[in-house]
């Protein structure tokens, strides 16, 4: 998608929503990745919430949506969470998934939360923070992880 097409959009959605018009946006270009998808669900969202706000007093929360992408994203996010978290008590091995925001890593921290034998933790600095899915039968595990990855923050 061309640069000025993005901001066409980006603009046609901040005059609807600054309009209390209800914005039902249709995705369907093949050649777009997930990942583009969030990205610019992300910034539209943003700077949505940015129009809406700037100037005012009391603050309100606008989330931008395409088609329910954005419930489709968690629940394969937690599936996600699931199938690593059996990789890592079969084999008990440390996984590290991609790069994900704050939200998406905040889904898979809840996801695992209460998986037996596994714990999770952010590693890394943004954009690149990743989620490290590990085997903690026993509590010195996560001691060892945690030596490992020095870096890591819990969130």
């Amino acid at each position: 998608m061309k640069i000025w097409k993005r901001n066409a959009i980006v603009a046609a959605v901040l005059v609807l929503v600054c309009a209390g018009i209800y914005l039902n946006w249709s995705h369907n270009h093949p050649d777009t990745a997930a990942v583009d998808l969030t990205e610019t669900l992300d910034a539209i969202q943003h700077l949505t919430n940015y129009a809406v706000n700037r100037g005012q007093n009391k603050r309100v929360r606008i989330n931008v949506d395409a088609e329910s992408y954005r419930l489709k994203r968690e629940q394969a996010l937690q599936r996600l969470a699931q199938k690593v978290a059996g990789k890592v008590t079969r084999y008990r091995r440390n996984i590290t998934l991609e790069p994900m925001n704050a939200y998406e890593r905040h889904v898979i921290h809840a996801a695992l939360q209460d998986y037996p034998d596994v714990t999770t933790f952010s590693t890394g600095t943004e954009p690149n923070r990743r989620i490290v899915v590990a085997y903690s039968r026993y509590k010195s595990a996560e001691a060892a992880v945690k030596k490992d990855f020095p870096e890591t923050e819990e969130e």
